[in-house]
């Protein structure tokens, strides 16, 4: 069989002819990534050092324009992935019947990576993936000062208040757009503000205003839409890349291994996974620069600082001591906590400030930079933040932020059992009788 006339090289010859102009704006994307990734961090260590004007520093036009770009190109690639492993499929039936001997157990792995690659690549097209959060719905009628805190703050940022609250166990704070790419497109979708119960402990009033200023920061900012769109792409390509036939899910045999090794579509995937990654990472540390210059502007450098870095702290605490410390508890001594996160605020309290200092140093020490970090390192929030407006406009309001639930007890203990439970399932174990369910939002 010849390859210069035959039917195979006209199909691999096709697919070359197609695959050009995708492999040159690859090419282009990746280069444009990695240009404005480095053009950020130059004007970000600029900022840090003071040598240029906080108010100077603006500009994701060109970013956007490229992160746009990225949604029509993954579906594209996908649209191509479908002609490679039909290549494959080809060229492996070609290989497969020059042989003198055919083991069956490679037709049989062939027929699986094949019809296992269609497969995922059309879960990459049509399938979805909900934007789950781990947590209680606070109800406005149930929690009424919290609330109305976030409303002020929303008033404040100049943009519409959140539709729905959740307290989760879990570390965090932050917001997202639930209701999917269409929904937003058709302006139906839900503002969702997530509360991390770790996160909060022993942050002021002030503080919190400070962190919700930043969050609502990136819905006046519009910086919510875009991560809608890019939740969107990435959801697809995990659905792609999660189903497909690959090295890793290969389950030990080593037919399996190779043969998914061979596929082309399997690459393709990938290579975009690190265009992704390269460009949505940039443009969120710079979109993150943004947000925090809103929350400044309005409550100080202090109070945001001092915020950031009991967010951080905190956090840092839970998932280095508490949560494997519950693992622990559980797997080897077969007792839980009574209310982690009250010992987690005990534990605040009796610690003296050096100690809580040094912990923050040993954050701050132990970053590393990278190309797809998705926020510019603690250490630099921390010192461009003195370039911003520092007079806060509004006063601040020192009482614990925990002051404003209502049986904050209550809460807290309900949140407790809560991530009990979920620690109880990591470490093999069923709590019964449980009255939580994780709620979860739309996917967005």
């Amino acid at each position: 069989m010849s390859w210069d006339n035959s039917w195979l090289a006209d199909a691999l010859r096709s697919t070359q002819f197609y695959g050009k102009p995708l492999l040159f704006l690859y090419a282009y994307l990746l280069i444009a990534g990695f240009i404005l990734s480095w053009n950020f961090r130059s004007k970000l260590t600029r900022l840090v050092k003071g040598a240029i004007e906080a108010r100077g520093f603006r500009g994701t036009a060109l970013y956007g324009l490229h992160l746009t770009v990225l949604y029509p190109y993954l579906y594209a690639l996908l649209a191509y992935s479908i002609i490679l492993v039909w290549d494959f499929a080809l060229v492996s039936f070609w290989v497969v019947s020059n042989l003198g001997r055919i083991p069956i157990i490679l037709i049989i792995v062939l027929v699986i990576v094949v019809i296992g690659s269609f497969w995922a690549i059309l879960k990459g097209f049509f399938g979805s993936k909900k934007r789950n959060v781990f947590g209680i719905q606070l109800k406005r009628e149930a929690q009424p000062q919290i609330w109305q805190l976030c409303d002020k703050v929303a008033r404040e940022v100049e943009t519409k208040t959140v539709d729905e609250i959740f307290l989760s166990p879990q570390p965090g704070i932050g917001v997202h757009l639930s209701g999917g790419l269409f929904s937003m497109l058709f302006g139906r979708t839900k503002r969702t503000l997530t509360i991390g119960m770790p996160s909060i402990s022993a942050l002021s009033i002030s503080e919190m205003e400070a962190i919700l200023a930043h969050e609502y920061g990136h819905f006046s900012n519009k910086d919510t839409a875009w991560n809608s769109l890019t939740f969107t792409m990435a959801a697809a390509l995990h659905n792609a890349l999660l189903a497909m036939p690959s090295p890793w899910n290969a389950g030990g045999s080593i037919w399996m291994i190779v043969t998914s090794a061979l596929n082309p579509a399997l690459w393709v995937l990938k290579g975009y996974e690190l265009l992704f990654s390269v460009v949505t990472a940039g443009f969120s540390r710079m979109r993150e620069v943004f947000a925090d210059r809103t929350a400044i502007a309005l409550y100080g450098q202090q109070n945001f600082c001092d915020g950031l870095l009991k967010v951080a702290r905190n956090d840092h605490i839970f998932v280095s001591y508490f949560h494997p410390e519950m693992l622990r508890m559980l797997t080897e001594e077969k007792k839980m906590y009574v209310n982690v996160f009250d010992s987690m605020a005990q534990t605040l309290v009796f610690n003296d400030a050096a100690r809580l200092a040094d912990i923050n140093k040993s954050i701050i020490s132990n970053e590393h930079r990278s190309t797809f970090d998705s926020h510019p390192l603690l250490k630099d929030r921390l010192s461009y933040a003195r370039y911003f407006e520092v007079e806060a406009k509004y006063a601040t309001e020192n009482d614990y932020f925990k002051g404003l639930f209502v049986d904050w007890n209550d809460v807290s203990q309900n949140m407790s059992d809560l991530y009990t439970q979920y620690v109880a399932l990591l470490a093999g174990y069923g709590l019964k009788n449980s009255k939580h369910k994780v709620e979860e939002g739309d996917g967005a």
